[in-house]
C-alpha cells in the first residue's frame, strides 16, 4: 500500500481542461493543486488528478456497460450526488441496496466515466 510521501497520479484526458475546472472544484469539491504550472491538478486524498487538453479514452473492452475511468470516495457523497443531480448529470449506475459499499457512476463534462463512493459506508 502506499504511503503518503508515495505519488499517484492518474491523468484525465479532456478537449478543455480549463473549461472542466469549475466541474471538478466546485460540484466535485476537489481542491486544486498548482504543481505542473498552468496543468490543472486536484488534489483526491494522497493522490493527484491530473487534467490534461485532449481527447477522452473510452474503456476500450468489457463485459459491462459502464465502467469507471476514475474511482474515488468522499465524506461528501451525499451532498456531491444531490449537487450532480441537480445540474442533471445523469446517474449512469449506482450500487444495488444491500451491498457493503454505496457507490455511483456519472460521466463529467467531456465524457469520462467517473465513480464516486461513499467512504462513511452504506446510507441507511
Amino acid at each position: 500500500m502506499p504511503n503518503a510521501t508515495t505519488p499517484i497520479v492518474v491523468t484525465l484526458w479532456l478537449p478543455d481542461p480549463d473549461a472542466s475546472l469549475p466541474f471538478y472544484t466546485e460540484t466535485l469539491r476537489l481542491t486544486r493543486e498548482d504543481h505542473h504550472g498552468q496543468t490543472p491538478n486536484l488534489s483526491v486524498g494522497h493522490m493527484s488528478l491530473v487534467l490534461m487538453s485532449g481527447q477522452p479514452q473510452p474503456v476500450q473492452d468489457t463485459s459491462r456497460k459502464y465502467w469507471p475511468i476514475f474511482a474515488w470516495s468522499s465524506n461528501e457523497y451525499a451532498a456531491i450526488k444531490a449537487d450532480l443531480q441537480a445540474q442533471d448529470v445523469a446517474i449512469l449506475e449506482e450500487s444495488p441496496a444491500g451491498q457493503p459499499h454505496e457507490w455511483f457512476m456519472f460521466a463529467d463534462p467531456a465524457g469520462n466515466i467517473l465513480e464516486l463512493v461513499n467512504a462513511a459506508g452504506p446510507s441507511s
